[in-house]
């Protein structure tokens, strides 16, 4: 099964919010952008409350993760008396082949018949959470799901939850283990344990260690090899022949004691495997360091609790997980606690990461970016929230949003906080795409998105053929149409300026470098008289310096969008969903098609215009 959408109504500063998932299935790795205070980490608690993970809980100080509690759920704006539910609604496509398991669970266990007819393709479960006067009361789950049974012999297929309410809550028992868990982790960094238990765990070790021994089963489950730590640990460990008492010397001579030994180095050589592969990955580098896993028991008496410790071998000398730089034990933790998750459960799981690696520098982040895509093999999902333009891939925009709160002016990030409390707190959510056609002047809410498709030219970068233009406007749609419309072999490379008195520099540093270049302009009133002003100052040939209009007669007082025809414009606003477009939002369109290497259909009359350019460009 599968999260297509979240709906959230009361849920601390969120009126009403909905998150769409991409439905269309293509979609594993969702990204919330958006400002410090905009309510991102707000939007995941409340997935996270829909269908917490309990176990992995524990593992965070109470000053990095605070367990919600009923009484937090409350809007902040009608503490003083909210009478009303808190609710939160995950509707979950079900596809065929969990359909067909729910179908033979009800005639294999309940000797009923279902209507596959009938059944819902899409389920939505709704937890509610009920307050008076801002008390809380009750929390009930509803759930919309379609079952229509009948026994062998009867004629009619009758409502499952009308006829036996006993069977139908069994049901929905088992639904549970096909949807997906959820798990939340607002940080990676971790007090990794000296010590995990893997039997008889002393009290004071207890939540926390349950967490890291199921993470340890799903590394044996990875293997493939059938190995459990009941069976192949802790049951060797134990075992004793009748009327012999147990004996830890006797024992750490047997060859049970090999066999456990064994299981040891598979662990340790499926973490190495997973973590050093994928960290030298990252970071480019070969490191030959290992994940090295011993196992002791803690006394010389029968069942004595057994556990496991973690160290990286590094040549001669070992050391403890925790003595490690801060950068390897967030890596440590994100690929120990994600990669081998997939393993756990069929219905998969939804992680959701909040600001992950927002300490780590710029390069680790953008490596641990490219990473997401392995944590989503399988049946899992990724939502994760930054402000970090290193933290978005272009690609994964079509699952993008962007998270406002009507609260806080982003426009005027300095102004004083007092006036943030003039407004009530209501945090939305919006499709990136959508926000950005509806709100093209609100740049500061998206800008990590920009800065992210923004391009920097590079004096590295010069080619022979290299034309200058005023700005990144006209460098995104031309380079648009030479290299994903037109697929073009042809070695002309545009070049932005910030404008079009602004080519000085560009043409400065290109002359001392004795580099050769073209410059065009717009064929308006300021491009030709920045051609007369660079001909003059720098002392061109007229053949170097060219508006629109010089390339052909018919190009005459264009200007780059001229080029466009009132066709194309209306493919470009058919895109964005807009009736009317502004420069800025062309320029944006060709930007985000450029970043996805995506080719639209354009009308004859625009590709002519372009073509022409291009032919008249290699002839001068």
């Amino acid at each position: 099964m599968r999260y297509i959408n979240f709906k959230i109504k009361n849920f601390k500063g969120i009126k009403e919010a909905e998150l769409k998932l991409n439905q269309s299935g293509q979609g594993r790795i969702y990204t919330l952008v958006g400002l410090n205070e905009c309510g991102k980490t707000t939007i995941l608690e409340a997935i996270n409350t829909f269908s917490p993970d309990l176990a992995a809980e524990p593992l965070f100080q109470k000053d990095i993760f605070r367990k919600v509690q009923p009484k937090d759920l409350v809007p902040k704006h009608r503490k003083d008396n909210f009478t009303g539910n808190v609710e939160i609604e995950a509707s979950i496509e079900v596809p065929d082949e969990d359909r067909d398991k729910i179908c033979d669970y009800l005639y294999n266990e309940k000797n009923l018949e279902t209507d596959v007819a009938r059944f819902s393709k899409i389920i939505t479960v709704t937890k509610i959470f009920k307050f008076e006067k801002s008390d809380y009361k009750e929390q009930k789950n509803h759930w919309g799901i379609s079952l229509y049974t009948k026994t062998k012999r009867a004629k009619i297929f009758k409502s499952l939850l009308d006829t036996d309410r006993e069977i139908w809550n069994e049901t929905i028992q088992y639904i549970r283990t096909l949807i997906p868990s959820i798990c939340y982790f607002p940080t990676f960094l971790f007090e990794f344990p000296s010590r995990v238990y893997l039997s008889n765990t002393p009290e004071q070790y207890e939540p926390q260690n349950s967490y890291y021994k199921q993470i340890v089963q799903d590394v044996l489950d990875s293997l493939g090899r059938d190995l459990t730590i009941e069976e192949h640990i802790v049951k060797r460990v134990e075992h004793v022949d009748e009327g012999v008492a147990w004996n830890f010397f006797k024992f750490w001579q047997s060859d049970r004691k090999e066999q456990i030994d064994a299981v040891m180095n598979l662990l340790g050589n499926q973490i190495t495997k997973s973590v050093f592969t994928r960290w030298n990955e990252i970071f480019g580098s070969r490191f030959t360091k290992n994940i090295k896993i011993e196992w002791n028991v803690e006394s010389n008496q029968q069942n004595p609790p057994i556990f496991l410790s973690f160290n990286v071998q590094d040549g001669t000398s070992t050391y403890s997980i925790a003595e490690r730089s801060l950068g390897f034990r967030w890596f440590f933790c994100f690929l120990l606690f994600t990669q081998f998750r997939k393993s756990r459960r069929d219905g998969g799981t939804l992680f959701l990461l909040d600001e992950p690696a927002s300490n780590l520098h710029s390069t680790a982040q953008q490596q641990l970016l490219e990473s997401f895509s392995s944590v989503t093999e399988g049946n899992n999902n990724l939502i994760y929230s930054t402000h970090s333009h290193y933290m978005i891939n272009p690609k994964w925009l079509e699952s993008a949003f962007i998270v406002q709160n009507e609260a806080i002016e982003y426009d005027d990030e300095f102004s004083n906080s007092h006036e943030y409390q003039l407004q009530e707190t209501n945090i939305s959510v919006f499709p990136y795409r959508q926000f950005v056609g509806e709100n093209p002047d609100k740049e500061t809410y998206y800008q990590p998105i920009l800065d992210s498709l923004d391009y920097s030219p590079s004096i590295l970068e010069h080619q022979s053929d290299t034309i200058m233009v005023e700005g990144k406007g006209d460098y995104y749609v031309f380079t648009y149409f030479k290299d994903v419309i037109f697929a073009s072999k042809n070695n002309i490379m545009f070049l932005p300026s910030s404008g079009a008195d602004d080519l000085g520099p560009l043409i400065s540093i290109y002359l001392g470098w004795g580099y050769s270049f073209k410059v065009l302009l717009d064929d308006d009133k300021k491009g030709k008289s920045a051609k007369e002003r660079y001909l003059s100052e720098w002392f061109l040939q007229s053949s170097i310096v060219n508006t629109i209009g010089d390339l052909d007669s018919s190009l005459k007082n264009k200007k780059l969008e001229s080029l466009i025809s009132i066709e194309g414009k209306n493919i470009i606003k058919s895109d964005l969903c807009l009736n009317k477009l502004s420069k800025k939002q062309l320029v944006r369109f060709f930007q985000d098609k450029l970043a996805l290497n995506k080719k639209v259909k354009f009308d004859k009359e625009t590709l002519s215009n372009f073509k022409l350019i291009f032919s008249k460009l290699r002839k001068i």
